[in-house]
This record gives C-alpha cells, sequence and structure tokens, in this order.
C-alpha cells in the first residue's frame, strides 16, 4: 500500500510538472551529462576515419606555442605504455598509417588528444534536447579573466557566459523544465570559484554555495527560485554534491575489456557499484550522483588508445546507456537522483523517459 501511495505521488508530480513537484530536490531523478561542456569540443574528437574527415575545417597551421601545447598531452599519452612504440601507437590510431610525432598537423593532435577528454557527442544544447535536465560543468578561470570550461585542466574555449545565454534560450522554447547546473573542479587561475559566483549574480542565475540551503528544498522550490524572466528555470548548485566516485569502474584491465571478451569482470564491478551508490540517499538533504559511467586512469587511456577507442566508443561499444535504461525502467535501483553519463545522445531520450517515470 505504501509503494502505492509513493507511486501515485509520483503520477501526480509528474502530471502537476515541476512547478508542483514536493519531492525533496535531492530525490529528483534528473539524466546528467559528464563534463557536459566537452562536447564543445567536436567534431575535433576523431577515432574513426570518417570521423577524422570532419576535421577538414580546422586550420593547417596554429602558432608553434599552441602546437607545443596541445602535443604536450598527446606525447604524455604514447609514453603511458613503455613497450609501445609511439610509432605503433599512431598506427593504432590513424589506420593505415604511422604518424611520426614531428609531423603530426593539428588534426591528429586533436585526434588522439581528445579521445579521452570527450565526453559527449553533442553540444551542451543538444545534450538538453536528448534528455539532459543536469549538466556537470567544470570552469576553468583563463589567464585573459575569462570564465570557460575545462575537464581534467585541460580548457575548452568557449566562454561560460556563452553557455548560459544558450541554456537560457533552450529554456524559453521549454518553459517547463529546470536545468541543474552542477559546478565544481574550479580550475586555472586563483579565484575561479569567485569569478564564477560573480557572472552567476550578474546573469541572475539562482545559486546554491551554501549547502544547509537544500535541507529542505523541494523540487518545486527550486523551480520557482531558478524561474527566468525568460521562461523555465536555471539552478546553479556551487559543490554541494555527494558524487559517489569510485574510481575502480574501468573498462579495461590487465585481462579485461568492457566491450569484448572477459566482458563479466567489468560489467560486475560496475553493477555492484550502481547497486551499491543507489542504496541511500543522503539525510541532510546535499545533492548526490550515481556515476553510471566508466572512470579512467592513464593505465586505461593507453589501453584505450591502443584500441583505437575512446570515452564515447567504450559507452557505445559496451552499451553502458542501453543497459541503463532497461535497469531503470524495469526499477532495479532502490534510489536514483541525478544519474550521470557519458554520451547523453546515446539513449538519451529513452533514458529521460525512464527517469520521468521513476519514484523513490
Amino acid at each position: 500500500a505504501y509503494r502505492t501511495i509513493l507511486l501515485l505521488a509520483c503520477v501526480a508530480a509528474t502530471l502537476a510538472g515541476l512547478a508542483d513537484d514536493t519531492r525533496p530536490l535531492n530525490q529528483w531523478p534528473s539524466l546528467m551529462s559528464h563534463d557536459a561542456a566537452t562536447g564543445e569540443l567536436q567534431p575535433i574528437m576523431a577515432a574513426e576515419p570518417e570521423q577524422r574527415a570532419m576535421l577538414a575545417a580546422l586550420p593547417e597551421n596554429m602558432a608553434a606555442a599552441e602546437i607545443q601545447a596541445a602535443s604536450a598531452p598527446a606525447a604524455a599519452a604514447a609514453a603511458l605504455q613503455p613497450d609501445c612504440e609511439a610509432s605503433s601507437l599512431d598506427t593504432e590510431l590513424n589506420g593505415d598509417e604511422a604518424i611520426e610525432p614531428a609531423n603530426m598537423n593539428i588534426q591528429d593532435i586533436f585526434g588522439m588528444f581528445n579521445a579521452y577528454v570527450v565526453t559527449q557527442s553533442g553540444t551542451i544544447v543538444q545534450q538538453l534536447d536528448c534528455g539532459a535536465r543536469s549538466l556537470d560543468y567544470r570552469p576553468y578561470l583563463n589567464t585573459d579573466g575569462a570564465i570557460l570550461a575545462a575537464h581534467g585542466g585541460v580548457p575548452i574555449f568557449k566562454k561560460m557566459d556563452d553557455t548560459i545565454t544558450e541554456i537560457s534560450h533552450w529554456l524559453h522554447a521549454h518553459p517547463g523544465e529546470m536545468v541543474l547546473l552542477y559546478v565544481s573542479h574550479f580550475d586555472g587561475g586563483a579565484g575561479c570559484k569567485d569569478k564564477v559566483t560573480e557572472l552567476l549574480a550578474a546573469r541572475h542565475i539562482f545559486t546554491v554555495d551554501d549547502c544547509s540551503q537544500l535541507a529542505s528544498m523541494t523540487v518545486a522550490g527550486a523551480y520557482h527560485a531558478g524561474a527566468l524572466a525568460t521562461g523555465g528555470a536555471l539552478v546553479a548548485v556551487l559543490d554541494c554534491m555527494d558524487e559517489r566516485y569510485d574510481p575502480s569502474v574501468q573498462c579495461y584491465g590487465d585481462d579485461f575489456i568492457c566491450y569484448s571478451g572477459k566482458v563479466d569482470v567489468p560489467w560486475n564491478h560496475l553493477k555492484a557499484y550502481l547497486n551499491t551508490s543507489t542504496s541511500s540517499t543522503p539525510s541532510d538533504g546535499k545533492l548526490w550522483m550515481t556515476q553510471a559511467h566508466w572512470q579512467n586512469s592513464l593505465a586505461t587511456i593507453a589501453a584505450g588508445l591502443g584500441h583505437k577507442s575512446n570515452i564515447l566508443l567504450d559507452e557505445s561499444r559496451a552499451g553502458v546507456n542501453a543497459w541503463l535504461a532497461g535497469a531503470i525502467e524495469a526499477h532495479a535501483f532502490r534510489f536514483l537522483s541525478l544519474v550521470e553519463v557519458d554520451n547523453t545522445c546515446d539513449q538519451g531520450p529513452r533514458l529521460l523517459a525512464a527517469l520521468q517515470k521513476w519514484h523513490n
């Protein structure tokens, strides 16, 4: 009977819309894009020959300093496996012929470098169209004072201010929706967090930077507090997140790959993590997520490059999002709130629909 009451309450909340949803905000099932801003690097990411054709529009020459900066991570990646010659790694990445590091143009550099930087296959607006309602955004204070985004310290040259404008435009076209902007991992110059706070205030974005504000916040409360004059709601949360991060959930190991051969090893680990991370909710109202994607280290990046793969292909080859959608539809977990994925636009609409029907 109690479960029936919860189901009816969830259905009623769905029909009424976010403006009348009395559930605690930390029990709002929402699809979150992992490192959402990396999708703005498209179409630079290149893993397959047909994808590399997309690079034709990029400039063939750049300033020496820019090429040197871009080359450094690529060289580091090539050095990850001491017994793997750089030329053989380049052959794996580029298909038909090896490219000597000295002869690599900027397209080759970016194609290899971005393989394990880019977590999303579309821009932030495209991710919203695909079903994301929460965005993992990691700001970077550039030397010129501009606030950009970053992944692992790698700057993404699109201003946060422009991203806020694009999200606002999307919400104007979808006034019944709310977007949660989770801002963390402040990087770049000193004072990045202060600059982000100033920008959000200047743009009149409702911002939670005192975690105690979340203790009694409902979905409806967040929607009304974050309401934009142009429609929809945008809520920024600075840190205040239980990320439930487990670095051991990996696609590649000494004797396994998540999409070939002994797939049970990494998959059993991923499923165990998901079951554990969704078994409870924070009692203080703090937001929380489950990270439904593979984690990476220097070793897994080297292994992935050796298999001509990247973050997007690791997800799609393994079928993580498709499996996850089925598990949510089957109500395989105890609790759900923010469900973070790579490659949101793979199965995104299905994941969104499943989460909208979810009831804790």
